[in-house]
């Protein structure tokens, strides 16, 4: 299930994430059927830069999600079809999660 807490930061715990990102994770837990983990919120700089995410990351602005479950094809095709509506603006596509963003609409592989 999507509660707000499972956004903090994984090593000082600040939740910064932004409200309409905790809304867009449950709109895709609730249309892949499963429920989903949040491997990356909300990250402080020292955090970003710790896991080598990108110097100007939507999750040091709280606006991103990566996200995992237990059918990655399923949830791969779910935030595809939100993409293609515009609904998510940033959409990456890992070997083990998603990312989702609030930001322009673009998407790329990792």
């Amino acid at each position: 299930m999507i509660v707000k807490s499972k956004f903090k930061c994984k090593c000082c715990g600040i939740n910064k994430i932004d409200y309409h990102v905790i809304e867009l994770c449950k709109l895709i837990e609730y249309t892949v059927g499963f429920p989903l983990n949040v491997n990356s919120g909300y990250r402080c700089r020292k955090h970003n830069t710790a896991i080598g995410g990108a110097k100007n990351s939507q999750h040091l602005k709280g606006f991103a999600a990566d996200l995992s479950g237990k059918d990655l094809s399923k949830l791969k095709e779910v935030c595809k079809n939100l993409w293609d509506h515009k609904e998510i603006g940033g959409y990456g596509i890992y070997r083990t999660f998603v990312h989702v963003d609030m930001g322009k609409h673009r998407t790329w592989k990792g």
